[in-house]
């Protein structure tokens, strides 16, 4: 165990995905801040999958993470990402963390966007 502290600030959206089929539930996505030292952290979650009858919901593939990201009345910007080492496909991480939280600072507003892809469901 380590004595080095750890910060984070998580961001939960105002507005939930609502899915317009079958009886899935609304999911606020988050972005979670996390300072371990001298290393910043920035991912993009939408909670946990929605298991469903057709599959799960997930944050894209693994081809094409990234989100597009308006700050106040700017032009979007795209950032690339990363996803989770421990294969959970809920969160990503924004790989250029420093400058999204330099960008995030000095904004009123931020909307993101991700792409959600559904995978088969499971058969046991």
């Amino acid at each position: 165990m380590s004595s080095s502290k750890t910060y984070y600030a998580t961001l939960e959206a105002e507005e939930p995905f609502y899915f317009s089929y079958a009886n899935y539930t609304r999911v606020y996505p988050e972005l979670q801040i996390r300072n371990n030292g001298d290393v910043n952290e920035v991912m993009v979650s939408v909670a946990f999958p929605i298991p469903t009858a057709s599959g799960a919901f997930y944050i894209a593939d693994d081809h094409d993470l990234t989100v597009r990201v308006r700050f106040d009345k700017e032009e979007p910007q795209v950032f690339t990402c990363s996803p989770t080492t421990d294969g959970n496909n809920d969160t990503m991480f924004i790989d250029s963390a420093n400058a999204f939280i330099s960008k995030l600072k000095s904004a009123d507003t931020a909307l993101v966007e991700c792409v959600l892809t559904v995978t088969p469901p499971k058969k046991y």
